[in-house]
């Protein structure tokens, strides 16, 4: 499997897959808390499909998105070039 970790703060690039559980926004509210405190931990990356022209899918760390995205801050992803529709 091909894949590359990358940094962004380019929100508008990700997608949320509908296969992913629903989002708590209890949970994303605990992440938001906890990444403003510590700062995001890169060694946990966005698993993401490539979807093509700078797009991605987010296939795990929905939550973790959502937080960052609510902070503005960098956060680390991991891109799967080879992406079956059958998830991780």
């Amino acid at each position: 499997m091909d894949y590359k970790i990358k940094v962004t703060k380019n929100y508008s690039a990700f997608e949320l897959s509908p296969k992913n559980r629903l989002i708590v926004e209890k949970h994303v509210e605990k992440l938001t808390k906890v990444i403003e405190k510590n700062g995001y931990k890169m060694y946990m990356p966005i698993k993401v499909a490539d979807m093509g022209k700078g797009k991605y899918m987010i296939m795990d760390g929905q939550h973790r998105f959502l937080a960052c995205k609510k902070l503005g801050c960098e956060f680390s992803y991991l891109v799967f070039d080879n992406y079956e529709d059958d998830g991780f």
